[in-house]
Parts: structure tokens; sequence; C-alpha cells
């Protein structure tokens, strides 16, 4: 498996923090957004993307450089591709040495591998080791039912939804979660750099941060959100 990092992105974004990025076969099949409006498909970072599997540097040296990092960095991992993984289950070892090398720092990870057992195991202990490993979702249930089990979580939300859309129980009216849009889709001065959001651990709030579609192919996302 081959990365790539980068020690200050140019991304306006994500601001200037370091950021990497994994090949393309890290990606799991099970992604609904796979070759069907992934924003990382989208030129000219599907470019860099493409680089990564004959020009990337090897798993050690990217532990090397997330060792370097100063003690609460915050960075982004993967601005393309997922968690290194077996037919959908994240490798453990590579998992367990990052989560060790970067346990130091402020990460914002995603990860849209469904939420196995073993997946869930995997986050769920990286959460009590101070590593965040948000679960991608495509629907704010699943995203729910991802902070119920101890995993924090996005999701995808409609580009018409509200900054803060509540998850209330059908009966009671009792609010379960929140969904926050992303604070950097709604001001321009705001960037990963000055939010950190994603990097906070959020179970116990049940704050899921809701991504609006974007890219070039956003209409086609937010079809099948809104379907």
């Amino acid at each position: 498996m081959k990365f790539k990092f980068t020690a200050q992105s140019s991304n306006v974004k994500t601001g200037k923090i370091p950021v990497t990025m994994t090949e393309r076969t890290s990606c799991p099949d099970t992604c609904a957004l796979k070759k069907n409006g992934c924003y990382a498909d989208n030129f000219p970072l599907s470019l860099h993307w493409d680089r990564v599997t004959d020009t990337g540097i090897s798993e050690d040296a990217l532990l090397d450089s997330i060792r370097a990092l100063p003690a609460k960095q915050l960075w982004r991992h993967n601005v393309a591709g997922d968690l290194p993984h077996n037919n959908g289950l994240v490798d453990i070892d590579a998992f367990s040495r990052l989560v060790d090398a970067a346990k130091h720092t402020k990460p914002i990870i995603y990860s849209h591998h469904k939420l196995y057992p073993g997946n869930q195991i995997l986050f769920a202990w990286a959460r009590e080791n101070g590593v965040i490993v948000n679960a991608s979702c495509e629907s704010i249930g699943d995203a729910y039912s991802a902070i119920r089990s101890g995993v924090n979580a996005v999701c995808i939300m409609p580009k018409d939804a509200e900054p803060v859309t509540k998850l209330t129980h059908p009966d009671s009216g009792e609010e379960l979660a929140r969904v926050v849009i992303c604070p950097a889709q709604q001001r321009d001065s705001v960037t990963c750099a000055s939010c950190g959001l994603c990097a906070r651990d959020r179970v116990e709030s049940k704050v899921i941060v809701g991504f609006l579609p974007h890219g070039a192919k956003s209409k086609k996302v937010n079809a099948m959100v809104t379907a």
C-alpha cells in the first residue's frame, strides 16, 4: 500500500495543515460513492490520487512523518482514499500502527468502511486512545446507529438542509441527536484548520457532522441522498 504525505496543504477548505492520501485500492467496494460521485474523483485531486500508487511513499515513511508532527497538531488523514483493509475489514495491524503514531496529534479521519463488528471495535478502541475515526454514512439513521455504538459519525445531507437538523424520537419527541452542517461549507472564512470539529469526540454529545453534496457530481450525490 502506498501513501502521500503533504506537510502543508494548499487546499482552501482544509487550510494550511498536513494532509495525506492513500492509494485507490484502500477504498471499500461497499462505499456508495465509489465511482459514483466521490469528491476525490474530481480534477485535479483525482490526478494526484492516481499518482500515489506509482510515486507514493511506504507505510513506514508515512508513520515517521506522522510521529514527527508536533503534539496536538491538527491534520487531515486521507483527503483521498481510506484505511487499508482486507475485503472490507480494516487491517488491524496497519490501523494499530496508525493509532500509535497519531495518538499525540489531533487527526481528522473519515472512513467509508461498513461498521462490521470488527471495524466498530477498532474505531471504538481508537477513540479510547484519543484518535477519532468518523464513520462516513449516507443517512442520518446510519450515523445515529454509529454514534450509539460508540463511534463518531458524519453523513451526507441534502443540499437544502438547514444548518442544524434535530433527530427526534417519533413518539416522545425527545432529541436523540443533531446534525450540524460542516462549518466550512457554511462560511468561507472557516477551514478544517480553524474548525477541527471532526477531530473532536462527539459521541456523548451525539453531534453528527453533515456534509452537503459538493464537486462536479454533486447533483448525482444529492439525488442519491434525497432518494
